[in-house]
This record gives C-alpha cells, sequence and structure tokens, in this order.
C-alpha cells in the first residue's frame, strides 16, 4: 500500500514542481521519426503537396526578387530569381526568417537561378519536428502507453494535410502556425519544470507569432497578460521579469499592426467587409449604410471587394476618404451597436471556416490532377472536420464553446490547479476566440485560411482535454489498485 500510494503521488508531482524527467529518447524519436515520414511523404515525395499562391507570396518573396510563376489552380515547385521582380511590397513577417534560411541554403547547395519550394519546405518541417521533439519529454510522467496513445492523435491531429499543406509555401500562416507551437511547448515547458531558458524561449517564440502578420498583433494582449499572471512558474515570481516580458510583447504587437503592413492595406480589408460581408446581408441596407457613415455615393460598391475592377481603392485620394468614413475602430463599434448584422458576419464566417482547407490547388501542374485540386491523403481530420462543421456556424461554435469548457472542468477537478496550467487554457481560449473574430469579422476574403491558428488552437484544445481525461482516468485507476491493495 505505500508503495502504491507513493507512486500516484510521485505521478501528480512530476512537472510540478521543477521536476526534470528524463528525455526518453526512445520515444522521442519514435515520434520524431513517425512525423518525418509522414510529413516527407506530403512534402517532398513526388507528387508533392503543398498550397498554391493566391496572389499572397510576392508580399514576401518581392524583396528577394523572385517571382510566382503559378497562381490559385496548381503550386510552383521552383520559384525563378528575376532581378526584374526585385520590389519592396511593404509588408514585413516573421516567415520571412524562413524564406531567408532556405534562399541561404539554396545559394550554398550551388542552386539554379530558382528557389525549390521543397527546400522551403524542409525548413519549415524542421521547425516543426523541433517543436515534437521539445513536447514530448512533458509526458513523461505518464505511462509508455498512456504517452505513445497521446502522441498517435498529436500527430494525427497535427501532421493532417490541412496544416502540413502550409510549409511547401510563402503564406505567413506558416510561420504563425509554428510559432504558435513552439510558444505553447515552451510555455509548457517553463510551468512544468521552471527553468528560465524555457521562459525566455516561450516570449520569442511568442514575438514571432504576433510579428507574422498583423492579423495576429491583437494576441499580443493575452500573452502580455499571461507572462504577467503566470509570473511565478515562468520567472519565478519575479515582477520586473514579468512586467518586462509583458511590455516586450505589447511593444511588439503594437510595432506589427503599425508597421508590418503598407499603407491602406487595413482600409482595403474594411472595405473588403463593409462592402462583400455586411452590406450584402443587411435587412435595411439604406440605414445600415447611414449607421457605417456611408452615403448613397457608396451604394455601387456593394458586393465588390478592394480588388474587384474599379474599386478606386488603389487611388490614395479615394482610401483615405474612405478611410475617414470605416476605420477598424468604427468598425469594432458598429457590430458592438449592431449585435445582428454582428451575428450574421460571423456565421458566415465560421460557415466558411467549417470547410477546414482553402479551396485552392494542392498539386504542381507536373503531377497532372484537375487545377485546384486538393490532397486526400492524410486528410482524414480535416475530412471530418468538414464533414462537422461546413456551411455549420452553429456546430462550430459549439463545439469550440464545449471544448473549452471541458478543458476549464477537468483542470479544476482537482480543486487547486496549477495556476500556471489554467492561464495557460484561459489564455489559449482567449486567442483561439480572438482569431476567430478577427478572421470573421475583420476581413471577408480568404475567409477559411485566415481561420487556419482558430483550427490550431481548437484542436490544441481538444488535445489538451484528450490529455486531461486519459492522465484522470489513469489516476483514477491507480486509486483504485492501491484501494484494493489495503
Amino acid at each position: 500500500m505505500p508503495a502504491a500510494t507513493d507512486q500516484l503521488h510521485h505521478r501528480n508531482s512530476q512537472g510540478r514542481e521543477g521536476y526534470a524527467p528524463s528525455r526518453m529518447p526512445e520515444t522521442r524519436a519514435l515520434v520524431v521519426a513517425a512525423a518525418a515520414i509522414v510529413v516527407s511523404w506530403q512534402l517532398l515525395a513526388p507528387p508533392i503537396v503543398g498550397l498554391a499562391d493566391n496572389g499572397d507570396f510576392p508580399k514576401l518573396i518581392g524583396k528577394y526578387g523572385l517571382s510566382s510563376p503559378a497562381y490559385w489552380e496548381y503550386i510552383a515547385v521552383r520559384y525563378p530569381f528575376q532581378a526584374n521582380f526585385h520590389y519592396d511590397p511593404g509588408f514585413s513577417s516573421s516567415e520571412q526568417i524562413f524564406i531567408r534560411i532556405a534562399i541561404g541554403i539554396s545559394r550554398l547547395l550551388g542552386g539554379d537561378g530558382s528557389l525549390d519550394i521543397r527546400l522551403v519546405g524542409a525548413v519549415h518541417s524542421a521547425v516543426f519536428l523541433l517543436a515534437l521533439g521539445l513536447f514530448v519529454p512533458l509526458l513523461a510522467p505518464a505511462s509508455r502507453g498512456q504517452r505513445l496513445a497521446y502522441c498517435t492523435a498529436v500527430l494525427f491531429v497535427f501532421t493532417d494535410v490541412m496544416y502540413i499543406s502550409f510549409f511547401n509555401s510563402f503564406y505567413m500562416d506558416a510561420s504563425a502556425l509554428l510559432m504558435l507551437m513552439l510558444a505553447a511547448v515552451f510555455y509548457l515547458r517553463a510551468i512544468a519544470w521552471k527553468r528560465r531558458p524555457d521562459a525566455v524561449l516561450f516570449v520569442a517564440s511568442s514575438l514571432l507569432l504576433i510579428s507574422s502578420k498583423p492579423q495576429h498583433a491583437a494576441l499580443a494582449l493575452w500573452i502580455a497578460a499571461l507572462a504577467w499572471v503566470a509570473r511565478e512558474p515562468l520567472w519565478g515570481g519575479r515582477k520586473p521579469a514579468a512586467a518586462a516580458a509583458a511590455a516586450v510583447v505589447l511593444l511588439t504587437g503594437w510595432a506589427t499592426s503599425r508597421f508590418a503592413a503598407p499603407p491602406g492595406y487595413s482600409e482595403k480589408n474594411c472595405f473588403n467587409a463593409v462592402f462583400f460581408q455586411i452590406l450584402p446581408a443587411a435587412h435595411d441596407v439604406n440605414r445600415t449604410m447611414a449607421d457605417l457613415g456611408l452615403d448613397s455615393t457608396d451604394r455601387i460598391w456593394i458586393g465588390k471587394t478592394a480588388y474587384s475592377p474599379g474599386s478606386r481603392m488603389e487611388e490614395p485620394a479615394f482610401s483615405q476618404a474612405f478611410a475617414k468614413k470605416v476605420s477598424y475602430p468604427k468598425l469594432a463599434r458598429f457590430y458592438l451597436t449592431h449585435p445582428r448584422d454582428a451575428w450574421r458576419a460571423l456565421r458566415s464566417g465560421l460557415a466558411q471556416a467549417g470547410r477546414a482547407r482553402e479551396r485552392i490547388g494542392n498539386f504542381p501542374a507536373s503531377a497532372r490532377r484537375p487545377p485546384t485540386a486538393e490532397a486526400t491523403s492524410f486528410a482524414l481530420w480535416s475530412d471530418l472536420k468538414r464533414a462537422l462543421f461546413y456551411a455549420h456556424a452553429w456546430r462550430l461554435l459549439l463545439s469550440f464553446l464545449g471544448v473549452a469548457g471541458l478543458a476549464i472542468f477537468l483542470l479544476s477537478r482537482d480543486g487547486q490547479p496549477h495556476t500556471g496550467a489554467m492561464a495557460g487554457a484561459l489564455v489559449l481560449i482567449g486567442t483561439a476566440l480572438t482569431e476567430m473574430l478577427i478572421a470573421s469579422l475583420a476581413d471577408a476574403l480568404d475567409v477559411v485560411r485566415h481561420h487556419l491558428l482558430f483550427h490550431a488552437e481548437l484542436d490544441m484544445l481538444i488535445l489538451t482535454a484528450l490529455w486531461l481525461g486519459m492522465d484522470r482516468w489513469a489516476i483514477q485507476r491507480e486509486k483504485r489498485a492501491s484501494a484494493r491493495v489495503r
């Protein structure tokens, strides 16, 4: 009986009071190797899988003189360097770190005047495998069977093509996804083992997540709050360190929102939200236009986007005049004072987000697949999501709220949940909710892709609830075994 009781206590204390488990080289090697095989099969084995350019690639690759030879229907394997194509579109993203690394490796290998997208995929994949390798040791307190079962679930979800296809692309979302994973892993390591390097790397990963694109700048508010609230496990309770971390996070969020996109970019997104999403669904168009600060001359833009022929949003004078009428603060105020319009926009966004994968090509033209063909291998998870949620906004919203509630319930079952764990779960829920609202309400274009982080955070919540459920079941089983010994 004492042995069984000590075993249960040892299990519950591991990873919570500075305990650093063994590296579990066999389990970690097995998980990372399995992930490497699945990822390589998708990204490197012909026909390779990726995500076609919808016109966004030049936002980043133009700075390096790279041209995009294919759009929408097919992915391009090689992106040629062209001196006359070199220009600065005014966008900045942490994704450029991965692009620079890939270009550097290509030059070391003696490139042929182009950048192979598979090299970009390999760089992205290395970070993904690093995150997995750093994550597995956190499972040391569990039994070997529980660890393998859980890792199988993690691989099933996050090696799905809905995520991996982004690695063979130049979308800013690839960096956002990878940095979200790294930030989550380093945070868990920091609160489990209370090691300062993990806390510092959590902040560093968070900064790269926030700076991946302006859409994610708002996450700085949640992450800064987490850096302060969880100061005990992260910084040993040191308020100056926590305050400094929070300040750096907030400053990065402000800088990203202010400088990471060219002038007029936010105005275009507002134009899309107003004329392509809100007004076409409005019951009383005239009243809605008046409430938005628009007049009758703006009626001609209903149903159009900032990129439609003749929209005039490329004209600085017109764009500035529109910005005086509608801006993000004004749009937010409109949603808050018009809940029906806000719900219509949110419902439309979530209905599209349920598709899980953007409707653009996954294969190169050499694969001889139909235009915009989507990969069907390693797609069971995204197919399940699509079957459940596509065109069913209520299902997706209620599922998110239900999983979030379940995770919080399971964390609180022990009476005194770990402060860092509870704070982390609440911030994960908050960031997911923020991503959902921004992707659904702030821009009416590329809605499915813009919900990528929301899907990733929803999946993290699902896996969190799964782990907590498995762990609680194992503890209850050990308690029953201990009772039988008595």
